[in-house]
C-alpha cells in the first residue's frame, strides 16, 4: 500500500498558521502581529494523511505539534509572558505526509 501512496500522491501537505488572538492596547484586536498571547492556531492538511507536524521558535530545537483528525492545532511556543522575551520572534511549523513530502510555513509574531 505504501508504494500505491507514493505513486499516487505527488503533493506535500498544505499548512496554515496565524496567530489566535493578535491583541492590542486596552483589550482590541488588529493584525499587526504584536501580541501578549502568543497562541498559534492553524490547520494542517494532505490528501495520504499527516505523519507528523512539528515546530520551532527562532530556529532552535524542535517540537512536536498535536492535531486534531480535522488537521486543527493550538500551541503556544515557549516564551516568558513577563515581557522578558518581548521583541520579534520567529515560529517555523513543518509537516510531512505518508508519501515522505515535507511542507514548511512560518510566522514572524
Amino acid at each position: 500500500e505504501l508504494i500505491s501512496i507514493l505513486n499516487w500522491d505527488s503533493l506535500p501537505p498544505e499548512i496554515l498558521i496565524q496567530l489566535a488572538n493578535d491583541t492590542a492596547p486596552q483589550g482590541a484586536t488588529n493584525d499587526d502581529r504584536l501580541t501578549s498571547d502568543p497562541m498559534i492556531v492553524g490547520t494542517v492538511t494532505d490528501a495520504t494523511g499527516i505523519g507528523a507536524l512539528t515546530s520551532t521558535l527562532d530556529g532552535g530545537p524542535t517540537v512536536q505539534v498535536p492535531f486534531d483528525r480535522s488537521g486543527s492545532f493550538a500551541f503556544s511556543p515557549d516564551l516568558a509572558l513577563d515581557g522578558s522575551d518581548d521583541g520579534q520572534h520567529v515560529v517555523s511549523v513543518s509537516a510531512n505526509d505518508a508519501a515522505r513530502h515535507t511542507a514548511k510555513d512560518g510566522i514572524k509574531i
